[in-house]
């Protein structure tokens, strides 16, 4: 029965993530488009993306990493075992002490920007340097909503935090289309546009939050106590867990500093082509990885161990039938994604061309980026965060030295595919490592392998049925913007029902799971 509940709860949480987040990245597709349209792959764009890589690290690390991963297992154990009470002080310390130490990092992030400006003699540089001091204050906002957010996951709320991504992307192109044009044609001064919009939108996400806590009778206390066991037990979890999430980012960091040896073209194509891959990643991976760890970690503290593997192996199985098909549709739909999305205004053929080659090196990391999220919940659900830090900073080096090597023959695509065969190491790993740790608890290791079988079959055959319709169909209504919708929108919707068909015929088990669940969920 508990098994069951889980199953119900992962499922549900899970959807309606999917459909937040599926809005979300959406609107954040409109918003690349509108970027692509204006910018192209220039300079000035590749500079703003370069500095937004900064709060953004800070966010995936303490916002939405370490910090979270860290606090939301003891937070959940607390409610389970104590009181809500309890539970919200233990909130607000760690809200207390994250606000406190974040302000001092970006104080002192801002006096070394403006120290550095009058030193770089490069164009790229000075715009780096004079757009991240106003982006850096967007760290304190973003990693309190991220915290926010994981209170309200613990409390079986999960659609208002998925959906504040919308209010950034939302801001950001309203900057794009009526207030950069009142700039003028300076690149400097839309940039620095485009940062004081960013500042503004981490205000109203961090608004957005509140009539949602306060539902839950959550009032913040600021109280710097970190001498508490909880605090001391989280802070336990979470140094580890910074440098476990730092590892990620800071592959992400060297990624971009490699392509800015390439040039500005190299950054805003990995840029451009990252979110087409990631639009499914963060869709299924994490949606599913949200929903998963309080439900993993409630099992854990009431010692229920089986419920927990076959919770987290029922995780990864649907997270690969929803994502080997995303990696198969989008290589063989490259060239027409692009053509869609972005090829239009200054995002030239040029710009095409490099954004479809880097989708061709990244799209087959997607079932490895999203299953690593999974997985490593199981590590987080028990209390341990040190094992994906050594883990991590094994890929780190991988990920580096395969920088170094296929840049020169693959320039920016060498970058790409470097990230997806580090990321494979990555998940193999913490698998083979998280399956060691389990024994003598029986793993579902045969029926995950017959799984990933029965859906490589599947997706065989409606891969074929997607290059049929994408390569010999030609789609001519007179219209150039539906043709293209046509292009994408016909051999997709074709291959997933062949897909769906095939998977049920041969006898996969995770549709039928997923709608039993959901099911499960609408009875009650």
């Amino acid at each position: 029965m508990h098994k069951v509940k889980t199953f119900v709860n992962i499922s549900s949480a899970m959807s309606v993530n999917s459909i937040a987040i599926f809005a979300s990245r959406l609107s954040g597709l409109l918003r690349d488009v509108l970027f692509a349209m204006y910018w192209g792959t220039g300079n000035a764009l590749g500079a703003f993306f370069f500095a937004f890589t900064i709060p953004n690290l800070f966010r995936r690390i303490l916002g939405e990493g370490a910090l979270s991963e860290a606090f939301i297992p003891v937070f959940t154990e607390k409610l389970t075992k104590g009181s809500r009470k309890d539970a919200f002080r233990l909130a607000s310390t760690v809200l207390s002490l994250a606000v406190a130490a974040l302000t001092v990092l970006v104080a002192f992030g801002v006096g070394f920007c403006l120290w550095l400006q009058p030193l770089m003699t490069s164009e790229f540089a000075q715009l780096v340097l004079k757009v991240l001091p106003i982006l850096l204050p967007y760290t304190i906002f973003i990693c309190v909503v991220g915290l926010f957010s994981g209170i309200l996951n613990s409390l079986n709320h999960f659609s208002i935090p998925a959906l504040t991504p919308i209010i950034l992307n939302l801001v950001l192109i309203a900057t794009v289309v009526w207030v950069c044009p009142r700039l003028g044609p300076d690149d400097t001064r839309r940039l620095l546009g485009l940062a004081i919009a960013v500042l503004f939108a981490g205000v109203l996400q961090l608004i957005a939050l509140l009539p949602s806590l306060a539902n839950f009778e959550f009032q913040f206390r600021f109280n710097l106590n970190w001498r508490s066991a909880e605090i001391k037990e989280v802070f336990r979890l979470l140094i580890p867990g910074v440098f476990g999430a730092s590892i990620g980012q800071i592959n992400v960091l060297c990624d971009r500093l490699f392509a800015g040896f390439l040039g500005g073209y190299a950054v805003t194509s990995l840029y451009y082509s990252e979110r087409i891959i990631y639009l499914p990643i963060g869709v299924f991976g994490v949606a599913l990885a949200t929903a998963c760890l309080p439900e993993l970690s409630r099992a854990h503290a009431t010692d229920r161990t089986e419920e927990m593997i076959e919770s987290l192996f029922f995780a990864l199985r649907q997270i690969i039938y929803l994502t080997i098909p995303c990696a198969v549709f989008i290589i063989l739909l490259a060239p027409t994604i692009v053509d869609l999305l972005y090829r239009r205004g200054s995002f030239d053929d040029a710009s095409a061309a490099y954004t479809i080659a880097a989708i061709l090196f990244y799209a087959p990391g997607i079932p490895a980026f999203a299953a690593v999220k999974i997985i490593r919940t199981g590590f987080y659900s028990r209390k341990n965060t040190k094992t994906p830090v050594q883990v991590g900073c094994l890929c780190l080096i991988i990920n580096v030295v395969l920088n170094a090597v296929l840049i020169g023959p693959l320039q920016h695509r060498g970058l790409a595919l470097a990230t997806t065969i580090s990321s494979y190491v990555n998940l193999i790993a913490l698998t083979v490592i998280f399956a060691q740790s389990l024994k003598p608890f029986r793993l579902p290791i045969r029926e995950f392998c017959l799984s990933i079988l029965r859906i490589l079959t599947a997706i065989s055959g409606s891969g074929f049925i997607i290059w049929i319709l994408d390569k010999h169909v030609i789609y001519c209504s007179g219209y150039g913007i539906v043709d293209k919708l046509l292009a994408f929108f016909v051999p997709c919707s074709a291959g997933l029902l062949a897909y769906i068909v095939f998977t049920l015929s041969i006898g996969s088990p995770e549709p039928r799971e997923f709608a039993a669940s959901l099911r499960k969920k609408f009875d009650r």
